[in-house]
């Protein structure tokens, strides 16, 4: 809890929203930005690119981490409740999330090396489909294996499926899809 103004002026009024307090200090993106700057210039310059590098990587983990919880739902759902075989569940559910994970990446991940016109976005889209597609039957072949081969519950066998994909994702998708312009 926090108490506004201590001046004559002063209301003197109790909140509990931190955004409210620091929009006065300084607005929320710039602050965001200020203590990323303040953790690139504690290392070496030639850290730089690294930083980056795990950042991004950071950042795509945390939309698959989201990603990932939201697709075990849809899994349990489509295959414990609706009664729908396991790997159709799974297709239904990475084609369902690949346009929120398209755009969560787009936006959080990207955005530095991203162009935000209509066209360009669309080009991307093309190019994140095709190598998710890729990455969806790698990851469906390999949930089968776990599954089947190994008697690993269906659930289990999804996030290893996951977690085995998400580099190969990660990396290909910055090569074609997010490919810097030099």
């Amino acid at each position: 809890m926090l108490i506004h103004g201590t001046g004559p002026a002063s209301t003197g009024r109790i909140s509990t929203d931190f955004r409210e307090v620091s929009a006065g200090i300084i607005p929320n993106h710039a602050a965001g930005l200020l203590r990323e700057l303040q953790v690139r210039n504690m290392l070496p310059e030639k850290f730089t690119p690294i930083t980056e590098e795990l950042i991004k990587m950071f950042h795509f983990a945390c939309v698959g981490a989201a990603m990932g919880v939201l697709n075990i739902g849809i899994i349990y759902t489509l295959t414990s409740i609706l009664g729908i075989y396991y790997i159709i569940s799974a297709i239904i559910s990475y084609q369902v999330l690949l346009v929120l994970s398209f755009t969560s990446n787009d936006k959080l991940t990207f955005r530095a090396v991203t162009n935000h016109t209509l066209p360009n976005r669309w080009h991307r889209f093309g190019s994140y489909y095709l190598v998710s597609l890729a990455g969806m039957l790698f990851y469906i072949t390999v949930m089968f294996i776990f599954t089947e081969s190994f008697h690993i519950y269906y659930l289990i066998s999804s996030i290893l499926s996951t977690l085995l994909v998400f580099l190969w994702n990660y990396f290909v998708n910055k090569k074609v899809t997010w490919r810097e312009k030099r």
